[in-house]
């Protein structure tokens, strides 16, 4: 096959063009003979030089925009760079106890890098800390100790639940799981504080009838995502948690045993289901009587059962009410079908922000009355979605192509030859835009209006995106719009900016384009529309066509399983797993591209634990250590999901561990005179001679590896041990030191 290669254009520098030319002189001039800065001769070459280098850089432009005018052709958008997200929480430690109104749009800054806030809120000065219930097991003598303290609190047949109450630390990079299993009541409890203890009353009074806004962060770590059929149930689910606040007015019996709290429900507003993305949920707040809790029980009574749990020090004299807050009907049920939340972050006063930096009447030119009038924004890269267009003070809809746009003149199609003329239904004032190059392109009177001649074009939007806006947590410090002894911060860092892919990178994709035609239908599509996602860094990608990851075994006519490995994971860098914002930003992509009727299952591999203990004879003259080390690395490269294989191309999918392959790997090891002996174990912790993966879900992560001169280390000496937990009355546990 014959490749056409692109003529090469003349790419001489300033420096090349005034040499060359003044290397001439002596041949065409022989009596010009001073060379310096100071000749007037000289001085019209530097010039003649300078402006040649100009067009040579105009003319090395021309490939670039004729390849952009065939992805035109083909109906290829370059997408355009991403931008960040992320969440920042106020706080107004000092100043005036009033309540802040702060609406969608204010700027933020990390440093120098700009974000905007696309959700409003009101800010309270208080402050909201999570506590939990977390259980304990209950050690040697507890029941019959505790009896005698809280036995009264006992139903018959029932038994303790031990807990101490911890608050919740939430941290950048893990989750903090709250469930069944680490909890005795599967609810996160929020403690409003207010700044000092003197103002718990002025503080409950401002709450009061007004709306506190929390930011909720689900669980990073989770590494699945389904996207069910358009149109079923599934798709449109939006329940998420439900609050709750301690009624005091309904009367506690006197009787112990029968001294149960009653809680009201708080009602809510969200658009986002805040157990599958970042979102805020607002609460709207009932009057300040209503604000309270309950500060007459009994010392022993405090955190037994259904009451909050127990507060000390400071937080104990701060507080103004508790929020309980669950998971809201059957969402988030384990397998058992206990209720179950993963969480990253809650806080008040929160708000969702983008990187982005607001344009706003922006003069882009005046329109000249011609058909296929171009004109480009003056800051690119451009936020396709925020665009806005103003001609003659009318608003102009934006299209992506406009032989679908009504004419300038609405007319009929001509007798006996319909669909001839456009529809004269559809809209005229309507144009292109090329987020990639920041470009508007106008009809030509047919097809889309023109600008008439002298119209002011005027542009609204946002610009920004690329990875300058991954910022790490806390970053986000600047507020110009905040009162003084305000603060912000983002809890968690940004996530999702990229940048936009450049043309070259853009033309590789463009076989795979024409074949499928950015739909999802067979395997390979699956494959290569994944890959084009933007704002993430895939490793690899796999399409399962008819696997369900929860029914292995079977084959489904209808689903998709998608296996999604980053190419990087600081966390775990040897078992890279997708977190659900990189989930997100695949499943976004998608959800478009994929067939209505095809169910899709985005998630990660389901890693099978892996230890090795080698024992090798280096040989005669070469250091033990840096051997030792070389074999560790060939095993581990030869393990990883993104690198492991003969391939190397990443471990097969359905491959087992083999014993001896991995004696073959570490006897190519420069270096290893010979090997001993491998020891294999999987997750039963004896050794064996494969280690197989169930499902093509499956992958081996290397947990633990020890390589040694001489025979090996008993694989048993890698491994650890594990244990389990009851269930019943929540009972705190009283501290030892008083």
């Amino acid at each position: 096959m014959n490749i056409l290669e692109p003529p090469r254009i003349d790419d001489r520098t300033y420096r090349e063009l005034l040499a060359e030319a003044t290397a001439r002189i002596p041949v065409h001039n022989p009596e010009w003979r001073n060379f310096t800065d100071a000749d007037p001769g000289m001085t019209l070459l530097q010039l003649w030089a300078f402006m040649s280098e100009n067009l040579l850089y105009q003319a090395r432009l021309i490939p670039d925009r004729v390849r952009l005018t065939f992805f035109e052709l083909l109906g290829i958008d370059i997408p355009p760079a991403t931008a960040a997200r992320g969440v920042v929480a106020f706080d107004f430690p000092k100043g005036r106890l009033e309540v802040t109104s702060i609406p969608t749009g204010q700027e933020v800054l990390a440093s120098r890098v700009p974000f905007r806030t696309t959700t409003g809120l009101t800010a309270a000065p208080v402050q909201v800390r999570a506590y939990v219930k977390r259980r304990v097991a209950a050690e040697e003598g507890f029941d019959e100790q505790y009896a005698l303290l809280f036995g009264s609190f006992l139903d018959e047949g029932a038994t303790f639940d031990y807990y101490r109450t911890e608050p919740v630390m939430w941290s950048a990079t893990g989750a903090n799981t709250v469930d069944a299993a680490s909890t005795v009541d599967g609810a996160i409890w929020l403690a409003v504080l207010a700044r000092r203890a003197a103002e718990v009353t002025p503080a409950r009074e401002l709450l009061g009838g007004t709306v506190l806004t929390l930011g909720v962060v689900p669980d990073v770590t989770l590494d699945t995502v389904v996207l069910p059929p358009a149109g079923s149930a599934a798709a449109t689910s939006t329940e998420a948690f439900e609050f709750h606040l301690p009624d005091t007015s309904v009367a506690l019996s006197a009787s112990a045993a029968g001294r149960v709290p009653t809680y009201r429900p708080i009602e809510t507003r969200t658009d986002t289901n805040v157990l599958a993305e970042p979102g805020v949920v607002e609460l709207l707040l009932p009057s300040s009587q209503q604000l309270n809790h309950w500060d007459d029980l009994d010392p022993l009574e405090a955190g037994v059962g259904a009451f909050p749990p127990m507060l000390e020090g400071s937080d104990a004299e701060r507080l103004i009410t508790w929020i309980r807050m669950r998971t809201a009907g059957g969402a988030g049920r384990d397998a058992a079908g206990r209720r179950t939340a993963r969480l990253t972050w809650i806080g008040a006063n929160a708000a969702l922000v983008e990187q982005c930096t607001r344009i706003t009447r922006e003069l882009v030119g005046h329109g000249s009355g011609l058909p296929d009038q171009h004109y480009r924004l003056a800051n690119v890269p451009v936020l396709p979605d925020t665009v806005e267009i103003i001609i003659d003070g009318q608003a102009w809809g934006l299209v992506d192509d406009l032989m679908q746009a009504g004419p300038e003149i609405p007319t009929g199609a001509p007798s006996g030859r319909p669909g001839i003329a456009p529809d004269p239904n559809l809209p005229s004032r309507v144009v292109k835009f090329g987020a990639a190059a920041g470009e508007l392109v106008f009809g030509d009177g047919l097809h889309g209006a023109r600008p008439p001649k002298g119209a002011a074009i005027v542009a609204s939007y946002d610009t920004g995106g690329g990875r300058q806006g991954l910022v790490g947590a806390g970053s986000i410090s600047q507020a110009p719009f905040l009162p003084a002894g305000a603060r912000v911060a983002n809890p968690l860092p940004t996530w999702g900016g990229d940048e936009a892919p450049t043309v070259a990178q853009a033309e590789r994709s463009i076989a795979a384009f024409v074949r499928h035609r950015d739909r999802m239908v067979a395997p390979a599509d699956f494959e290569d529309v994944t890959r084009q996602t933007p704002g993430v860094d895939l490793g690899r990608v796999e399409a399962l066509p008819l696997v369900h990851p929860d029914l292995p075994g079977q084959q489904l006519p209808g689903v998709v399983t998608l296996l999604l490995i980053p190419l990087h994971d600081p966390v775990s860098p040897d078992a890279p797993t997708p977190d659900q914002h990189f989930l997100r930003a695949v499943c976004d992509y998608v959800e478009d591209r994929r067939l209505l009727t095809t169910e899709v299952h985005l998630r990660g591999p389901v890693y099978v634990p892996v230890w090795a203990s080698i024992g090798i004879d280096v040989m005669p003259g070469r250091a033990v250590g840096p051997v030792r080390e070389a074999a560790k690395a060939a095993v581990r490269a030869y393990l990883s999901p993104l690198t492991g294989g003969h391939p190397g191309t990443g471990w097969p999918l359905l491959t087992p561990v083999s014993r001896l392959e991995l004696t073959a790997v570490v006897a190519r090891v420069d270096g290893v005179g010979k090997v001993f002996d491998v020891q294999l174990a999987g997750e039963g912790g004896t050794p064996v001679e494969q280690v197989d993966m169930p499902t093509a879900l499956h992958l081996p992560h290397l947990v633990g590896i020890e390589v040694r001169q001489g025979d090996p280390l008993p694989i048993t000496n890698l491994q650890g041990v594990a244990e389990p937990a009851p269930s019943g009355l929540p009972i705190p546990v009283v501290p030892e030191e008083c």
